[in-house]
């Protein structure tokens, strides 16, 4: 759980680092090299916040589920402190939350990917909407519950 938290906070660097190197380059320069490369960049750091998030709510949810459980003084009083919506209260409802992130995590990916192919004949573009499709498909079952 410690260490999710530190990996948490290690990505969330990282993904500033990509920030700040995309600001670096629009004051060096004076203008953005490529839109492509902007938005590549831009999607890489999102990513990564999307993993340090990750990171954080499966450190809570292992605190919530094995530590704070254990101590029963400790839920009435904290319970007020923890929003609806992250309320963990089975490991099924964190594996529930994680699947979501990875959804999200492997869409931002996709879309990445996407952004930096290049579409030269109408079976690759065909492939592409298919890729769409599935992805849009992945939400609609993982959110059907």
């Amino acid at each position: 759980m410690i260490f999710s938290i530190i990996g948490a906070f290690f990505v969330y660097i990282m993904g500033a680092f990509y920030v700040t190197k995309i600001i670096y380059v629009f004051i060096k320069v004076g203008s953005i090299p490529s839109l492509k490369d902007l938005t590549i960049e831009l999607l890489l750091a999102l990513d990564l916040f999307l993993f340090g998030s990750l990171l954080l709510i499966f450190a809570y949810g292992t605190y919530d589920l094995f530590i704070r459980s254990a101590f029963p003084e400790t839920l009435q009083s904290s319970a007020k402190q923890c929003p609806i919506w992250l309320s963990i209260g089975t490991i099924e409802d964190l594996k529930g939350y994680l699947l979501g992130y990875i959804i999200i995590m492997l869409s931002v990916t996709f879309l990445q990917k996407a952004v930096a192919l290049e579409y030269t004949s109408p079976v690759s573009l065909f492939l592409f909407a298919g890729g769409i499709f599935l992805l849009g498909l992945t939400h609609y079952f993982a959110h059907k519950r």
